[in-house]
């Protein structure tokens, strides 16, 4: 399964990314929102991790284009961000809100699960 990865932490990004190498995803991973939706726009993933405090373009900014685009039609968006208010999720902007730390085993059978609803 594709997966792409938006956080602009490199170890937190780089370790997610290599745990779910040895799961089995495909995984591409990026530390700029707008290379993640350059990459997204030309080849959809299944499912999407994005941070959401990032650079000049947010997490949910990211979310939002993907959207109102219809590229996230298909793709499973998953918030994995530290802060707690995300979950609320008022725009329904994702398909799950996770809390960081998040151990990545959970991770990567959540991205299974979601994916499989979707």
């Amino acid at each position: 399964m594709d997966v792409v990865i938006v956080d602009d932490h490199d170890d937190t990004r780089e370790v997610a990314a290599e745990v779910l190498r040895l799961q089995g995803f495909a995984v591409r991973d990026f530390a700029r929102a707008e290379d993640a939706l350059d990459a997204m726009e030309s080849e959809p993933p299944r499912a999407a991790i994005i941070d959401l405090t990032l650079g000049a373009m947010s997490g949910e900014d990211l979310a939002r284009k993907l959207r109102s685009t219809g590229t996230a039609d298909h793709v499973a968006l998953v918030a994995m961000t530290g802060h707690t208010s995300a979950r609320e999720n008022e725009e329904r902007l994702w398909d799950c809100v996770l809390i960081k730390p998040v151990d990545p085993f959970d991770l990567a059978r959540t991205l299974r699960d979601i994916v499989a609803q979707k």
